[in-house]
């Protein structure tokens, strides 16, 4: 929807005299985050079993179907019991005195399920189908790996949603692939086809015929312009999701997600008031659902405590805009596990940041794959937006030791590590089907440089479909930002004010393209200052909505809010 530019406030809208204003706190509180939950134990039902004698135990030796080899950690169930298979495959569990239903289920395989009782034998084996289903693209002539190739799951001679993109090794994964399906893969200059997906381990496309239509758009191709400089070919967007004309958001935590009666109380908020969207944490420290992107697993980054496609179904069902949160490079675990990626410390062993954290580097561009791969998938789960957050290299800690394995770190070597990852980012989760967006820190809009961690606004909005600057009132130092008598009020008083500003700040830096702004707005109190009811959420909204911007969030960490008196009916 085009808007006309902004006209700016009749007065100098921040002091530029002092970098980092924000030292009320220290500034990882100005970040979106959520302790990491319970895990939730995976249960199915599995079906076992002959008979070799009575036993008071017997042995579940549990291997994967297609390979014959053992599958440790897989979950036997009998009754209360539940069991993990061990380094050969094995679960020891007490036999039921009476007839009870047994499940077996692994991450990534179709469950088996059947009743156990004191007729079985003492030893039982069960393989498992894999419902993960990856393979590698090689071009047949060359042997070269084929990226950017479509993949889609074919049941019943009919396309399902499920489908992938592969990455520039050629490679791909989708999760939950149905029994007996095929697979199409269509890539550009090669010969569209269909493979089992039990088959779908190495395929070597053939190249089209001259006269055959490509299946899938080339990337874009950078031209010169009459100036010179660079131009990109938009991506075609026509698959990605209407967007609200206004998107009005809530943060929804991972462990609220999990509890039903709680997501159905934020649904009911929705359907009660002019909120139109959530944002779900899909990744904070851990990926909180069953992802099938191997670099996560590996890393021992998956703690699975919702249902990805139960949740999105029901938030689809009420007619909810879906918003993905996706941490990215502040990664504590992936840093714990994955040492060889995590920022190091000169003095030896990981950097780590004031609150102890270790971070991932990023640039390195594996953890980028990673999480694009990752957003890819949400995306094809049914999120109509990915929210990139901590998009950015540290701000707090000892950052004179930190050691980026490169001999300079300037604002340029940052601005173009996460432009970079960014215009990756880009174009393939458009063509996944859904829209980008990027958390920024709210200070950026006032000052012109990157704040030493990479988010230069003036390049950054080119890279993403929507720009969330987090524009707390009470992050801001007084006489920061323009605001009460003379420009030094306390900035936590003027809510209205500081949004406005803010938005103006940010909208003059993109070109005036304010229409791809949408602002995090406080929906928390901060000790020490003037409590946020009501009145303040509402006057950060009313601003909001006055410059012109596509949209608001409120921030909340403990998810939903404590002001919902400050929204109107629907």
């Amino acid at each position: 929807m085009q808007r006309n530019r902004m006209t700016p406030p009749p007065r100098p809208y921040y002091r530029a005299a002092r970098p980092r204003p924000w030292s009320r706190v220290s500034w990882w509180y100005s970040l979106l985050f959520v302790v990491p939950m319970l895990i939730l134990l995976v249960m199915g039902i599995a079906s076992l079993f002959g008979s070799d004698g009575p036993s008071k135990t017997i042995e579940v030796a549990v291997t994967d179907q297609a390979s014959g080899r053992p599958l440790q950690g897989a979950v036997v169930t009998i009754g209360a019991q539940r069991v993990d298979t061990n380094a050969d495959g094995v679960a020891v569990v007490d036999r039921p005195k009476d007839a009870d239903f047994v499940i077996v289920q692994a991450v990534g395989y179709e469950p088996s399920h059947g009743v156990v009782n004191d007729s079985v034998g003492k030893k039982q084996s069960i393989a498992l189908r894999s419902s993960t289903v990856s393979g590698t693209l090689l071009d047949g002539a060359s042997g070269q790996p084929v990226g950017g190739a479509n993949i889609t799951v074919i049941e019943n001679g009919e396309p399902i949603q499920l489908s992938a993109t592969s990455a520039p090794d050629g490679t791909w994964s989708i999760p939950n692939v149905p029994s007996g399906a095929q697979v199409r893969i269509s890539a550009n200059g090669f010969t569209a086809v269909d493979v089992p997906a039990a088959e779908a381990g190495e395929v070597n496309l053939a190249a089209a015929p001259p006269d055959e239509p490509t299946a899938v758009p080339t990337e874009p191709a950078d031209e010169e312009n009459d100036d010179g400089e660079s131009a990109t070919t938009p991506v075609d967007r026509s698959n990605l999701p209407e967007v609200p004309s206004m998107v009005r958001g809530i943060y929804v935590s991972a462990n609220t997600a999990a509890n039903p009666a709680s997501l159905d109380s934020i649904i009911q908020l929705i359907q009660e008031t002019e909120l139109n969207a959530v944002v779900l944490d899909i990744k904070e420290d851990y990926v909180w659902y069953d992802t099938g992107v191997a670099f996560f697993r590996d890393a021992k980054a998956v703690n699975p405590i919702y249902d990805i496609e139960e949740v999105l179904a029901k938030l689809d069902a009420a007619g909810i805009y879906t918003i993905a949160r996706l941490v990215v490079f502040k990664d504590p675990i992936v840093a714990e596990n994955r040492p060889d990626l995590a920022i190091q410390d000169d003095n030896g062993g990981l950097w780590r940041g004031w609150q102890g954290e270790a971070w991932v580097n990023p640039f390195f561009e594996e953890l980028w794959e990673a999480n694009i791969l990752l957003a890819i998938e949400a995306a094809q789960y049914g999120f109509d937006e990915i929210q990139y957050d901590y998009v950015r290299f540290p701000s707090d800690g000892p950052l004179a030791t930190a050691d980026f394995g490169r001999d300079t770190y300037t604002m340029d070597d940052r601005v173009t590590a996460i432009g970079g990852f960014l215009d990756e980012s880009h174009e393939r989760i458009n063509a996944a089907g859904a829209w980008l967006a990027a958390d920024v820190f709210g200070i950026i809009a006032l000052y012109d440089d990157d704040q030493g961690i990479g988010q230069y606004l003036r390049d950054l909005w080119k890279h993403v479909d929507f720009v969330c600057p987090m524009v707390y009132p009470s992050h801001f130092g007084a006489g920061s930002i323009y605001v009460g008598e003379n420009g030094g009020g306390e900035p936590n008083d003027f809510p209205y004010e500081v949004i406005e500003i803010s938005i103006w700040g940010a909208a003059e830096k993109m070109d005036g393209a304010v229409e791809k702004i949408r602002p995090w707005l406080q929906d928390f109190s901060l000790g020490g200052m003037s409590a946020y009811g009501p009145d303040q959420v509402r006057a950060q909204i009313d601003a909001t909505e006055a410059s012109g911007a596509s949209g608001w969030m409120l921030w909340n960490s403990g998810g939903g809010t404590n002001n919902a008196a400050a929204l109107r009916g629907p």
